[in-house]
């Protein structure tokens, strides 16, 4: 038989439960409560950032032009979705676009580069085509008033 003995006695109160209910049963309203909430506070905080950025911050104009997309008239599509392929390779060429790609590569550069309709031919002035020893200057009219100019003869 041991010697040594050790006799531990606990005394304390006993607290027993009965757990009764259903767990983890879907709720179709609270679904949409909580969704409906959840969009909510993200919309509160965007519309509030935008404001400080847009009006309290250092740098709000800046901040203010770039929340804005700006995007390309869209005026001229159908006029170009008219055109041959190679009518649209030809005018991406001319206005020196890229112009690999499919049709709505050729077209979605064409418009984003401000396309507004055919490009004049060049047109040399008669002055010009006799002056071999002065420089010839040769202007190409491009749309969204910018100007090309071409130097021949230097």
């Amino acid at each position: 038989m041991p010697e040594n003995r050790t006799v531990i006695t606990k005394h304390g109160i006993l607290v027993q439960g009965n757990i009764v209910g259903d767990i983890g049963g879907f709720n179709f309203n609270n679904l949409l409560i909580q969704l409906t909430a959840s969009l909510t506070l993200l919309a509160t905080a965007t519309f509030g950032v935008n404001c400080m950025a847009s009006q309290v911050l250092k740098y709000k104009k800046y901040y203010s032009r770039a929340m804005v997309d700006q995007t390309a008239d869209f005026s001229q599509v159908g006029h170009l979705e008219a055109m041959p392929d190679e009518e649209l390779h030809a005018i991406c060429r001319r206005r020196f676009i890229k112009d690999s790609g499919d049709r709505t590569d050729l077209i979605c550069r064409l418009v984003m580069d401000d396309y507004a309709g055919e490009i004049p031919t060049p047109q040399v002035s008669h002055q010009a085509s006799q002056d071999h020893l002065g420089a010839a200057s040769l202007s190409v009219a491009a749309p969204a008033s910018r100007e090309l100019l071409l130097d021949s003869g230097r």
